[in-house]
């Protein structure tokens, strides 16, 4: 009994600080760092990460909500992470300058095409609120965008003072297939959208379904906690954007598959070495203020 109180006092945030888990493999289950063999073995599909396990076993045992931050460190050949827009130093905010981005539900769950704006629903059962969300993080924790349903967000980011340029990226998971228009469409512009973005500054384009942690598909998942997801890097006026610089988005996405959608906005360095540097400070900032870390790492053998 002495042992798991003093493990629920680390879980529970014993001393403010709790405990934090490190490294990619502890965050997504099933990991392939461009290698081969063993490394592209397709884990059982919706396998439950470390992360997402400890966080369910300690909330079952010491009761209430652990406190388990994560970190995701760095793996050199994926690159594809990066952190919750607009945390790490950035901003964000609506057309009326609040924080954040304005979500506002869609009528229905069909893909809107570049060019035509997206329909608010009509207020009432089975239409959420419009809301400024101060991150885009949809995952399992957080079953919110039920199939069936589609959404947007609007507004402007404004990249971290420092360490630029920077790189807007898309994690998402469950979703299926959409062909021409995909169920995620990300456009970013320079100045403030005139009227419905049009295609010329769609940035991402999700047309393919979640490949579910499989095979060589393991190159490009994003490490974070709440179901596996895929990457998708911005390109044209999602890339490049100077430290301090703004950019105004429109973030669409349809919950088209079985499974509610997983669903993140991130942003990192475009510059591999400076996304190393930022990703092991991190690491290393979250495990000095912990009463414990579980580091998970990677040993690839032959």
């Amino acid at each position: 009994m002495l042992g798991v109180r003093v493990l629920c006092y680390f879980f529970a945030g014993g001393g403010g600080a709790g405990a934090c888990a490190s490294g990619a493999t502890g965050t997504v289950f099933g990991i392939s760092a461009g290698g081969g063999g063993s490394g592209h073995v397709t884990p059982k599909p919706n396998a439950q990460s470390p992360y997402d396990a400890l966080v369910a076993a300690a909330t079952a045992k010491c009761g209430g909500t652990p406190k388990i931050s994560y970190t995701k460190g760095y793996l050199p050949s994926l690159t594809i992470d990066g952190w919750l827009v607009p945390t790490h130093g950035g901003s964000a905010s609506d057309s009326s300058s609040n924080p954040g981005l304005l979500r506002t539900q869609a009528s229905s769950g069909a893909v809107v095409a570049p060019g035509t704006a997206v329909t608010p629903c009509t207020p009432g059962p089975g239409c959420a609120t419009p809301q400024d969300d101060q991150t885009v993080d949809y995952s399992d924790l957080n079953a919110v965008l039920t199939p069936g349903t589609g959404w947007v967000w609007q507004g402007s980011v404004t990249a971290p003072s420092t360490d630029g340029p920077w790189v807007l990226r898309v994690c998402y998971g469950n979703n299926a297939a959409s062909a021409t228009n995909g169920a995620i469409q990300l456009f970013a512009s320079t100045t403030p959208f005139s009227g419905a973005p049009t295609s010329a500054a769609r940035v991402i384009n999700v047309t393919a379904a979640y490949a579910d942690q499989s095979g060589s598909s393991q190159t490009t998942q994003c490490h974070s906690p709440g179901g596996g997801k895929q990457g998708s890097t911005a390109t044209g006026a999602g890339t490049g954007i100077a430290s301090g610089a703004t950019r105004y988005i429109e973030l669409r996405a349809i919950s088209n598959g079985a499974s509610p959608l997983r669903l993140q906005l991130v942003w990192a360095p475009t510059t591999a070495a400076t996304f190393q540097t930022e990703s092991i400070n991190d690491a290393a900032a979250m495990a000095a203020t912990a009463n414990k870390v579980l580091d998970f790492q990677l040993s690839l053998g032959d």
